[in-house]
């Protein structure tokens, strides 16, 4: 039978200065960084995270891996889009972009459908999982066209620096966005044939 050795010395003390510095000198800076380590481990365990004092939730990290031009990314990766973006809200009938305005964002529709207009003329329609102001984005040029809420729409929204951001650390999100952009262009030629 073997016998079950004791944990080394300096193992014990290890463990006793970190329980001393996080019970006793929890108001030093050192004290306060291992409790805000802690904490934000345990958080990041439990998969929560704030964002805006919105949470970050499993269920619009599913939500954005429906959505094509993010499904490469990993869970970390969402998350990072989500901590970049602002969450907003549009009444049906609300114009979220106008023909003409500099672009300010990349607008990825969560919930809810809007259309693409052009004076009278719809240009397409956009529901859960569409996007736009990716070449306002990506040129810097005004935007092409309105868009409209036909219904109360809730949309996911990235500045330039976020997403051109986002871009550089994830390179399958510019992926997605060219082949999105082949798609679209493709249809239009359709179209004008």
């Amino acid at each position: 039978m073997t016998a079950i050795s004791s944990p080394a010395a300096s193992c014990d003390l290890i463990n006793w200065r970190f329980l001393r510095v996080v019970l006793h000198d929890i108001g030093s800076p050192l004290g306060l960084q291992i409790v805000r380590c802690l904490l934000y481990h345990a958080l990041e365990r439990q998969d929560i995270d704030r964002q805006g004092g919105n949470m970050i939730n499993q269920d619009t990290i599913v939500l954005l891996k429906r959505v094509p031009l993010f499904s490469r990314l990993s869970d970390r990766g969402l998350k990072a889009i989500l901590k970049s973006a602002t969450d907003k809200e549009f009444k049906a009938g609300t114009k979220i972009v106008s023909e003409g305005d500099t672009g300010v964002g990349f607008y990825l529709i969560l919930s809810g459908a809007a259309e693409v207009r052009r004076g009278e003329e719809r240009l397409a329609k956009l529901g859960e999982g569409a996007f736009f102001g990716e070449m306002s984005l990506l040129d810097g040029a005004p935007r092409s066209a309105d868009v409209i809420a036909t219904e109360d729409t809730r949309c996911l929204v990235l500045s330039p620096w976020a997403m051109k951001g986002l871009i550089a650390a994830y390179p399958e999100v510019a992926l997605g966005m060219l082949e999105e952009l082949a798609r679209r262009l493709r249809e239009t030629d359709r179209a004008l044939s």
